[in-house]
């Protein structure tokens, strides 16, 4: 939506107005008006033509950005002008956190923009809290590892998926979060998650299954082929998957043999392993995820 502004330029034709050389050489600029002295009119006109001007074009611009710059109100153009931003507004950039077993990280002492805390463990952070994010605001955590290393680390509650923290010595955990409308503190990149499960599901062939998890699931199936037999790893979006990502099989029609099909399946979508021909059989089916 566009805003307005009511600061106009002093004299925009420039009459009866020095010009750059006359007015930086001018004694009554460099001097200032004498007591009871005259402040000739071209003089005076360059010095509010340059005034006007600058004022002119910092109400414009805000205009430009949707603000209403009028001088009708001392009070309303001192908020209006509150939105520009300055060094002091920013914060700084990474503010260093000393070590405790109990830590408060401030987001009030880092930019509302974008900010960074480090802290260095010396010892186990046992509890931590982050206080004062506001929306649309970027956090950064460097959890650095002293010498010693295997320090633990407990992130704020206020934080959704936090990775796991290196506990090498002199290692640095790094992860940056971003705070959501809602005041929801959430990964600015999502962590791939570690494989944490192993299992053997119980699964048979020709039967069409669901990655219902929120993590790519690793398949390995062995199945064996007597002579003349295939099977096929399929999986896609489909309820009924046909995308093949695997085939095993007899090479030699006389001679069978047991074979290992690996494959991922993607959160979501469905997989199975088909008989292609002949009569394949299951000897092992385990995922992890």
């Amino acid at each position: 939506m566009p805003g307005s502004s009511n600061i106009l330029q002093w004299n925009s034709a420039q009459t009866n107005t020095e010009d750059d050389a006359a007015y930086a050489a001018d004694t009554v600029r460099t001097g200032g008006a004498a007591v009871d002295g005259i402040l000739p009119s071209a003089t005076a006109n360059k010095m509010f033509y340059q005034w006007s001007t600058f004022l002119a074009a910092l109400g414009q611009a805000l205009a430009n950005k949707g603000y209403t710059i009028s001088d009708a109100s001392l009070t309303s153009l001192t908020a209006v002008l509150a939105n520009v931003i300055t060094a002091a507004d920013l914060g700084e950039a990474i503010t260093t956190v000393p070590y405790a077993t109990s830590v408060t990280f401030d987001a009030a002492t880092i930019s509302p923009i974008i900010g960074a805390f480090e802290i260095t463990l010396t010892g186990n952070v046992a509890s931590s809290t982050l206080s004062n994010f506001v929306p649309g605001q970027v956090i950064i955590f460097i959890v650095v590892q002293d010498g010693v290393g295997g320090r633990t680390f407990s992130w704020p509650a206020q934080l959704s998926g936090a990775q796991v923290v290196a506990v090498a010595p002199n290692s640095a955990t790094v992860q940056a979060f971003v705070v959501t409308e809602e005041s929801a503190v959430l990964p600015l990149v999502p962590v791939p998650s570690n494989v944490s499960t192993q299992t053997q599901p119980g699964n048979v062939i020709d039967t069409p299954y669901q990655n219902t998890g929120t993590t790519p699931r690793f398949v390995s199936v062995i199945v064996a082929c007597p002579a003349g037999a295939y099977a096929t790893a399929v999986t896609d979006s489909s309820v009924t998957p046909t995308t093949s990502v695997g085939v095993v099989g007899t090479v030699n029609p006389g001679l069978g043999g047991s074979y290992t099909l690996t494959f991922i399946v993607l959160p979501g979508n469905y997989y199975a392993v088909n008989t292609q021909a002949g009569s394949p059989y299951l000897q092992g089916w385990t995922e992890w995820q």
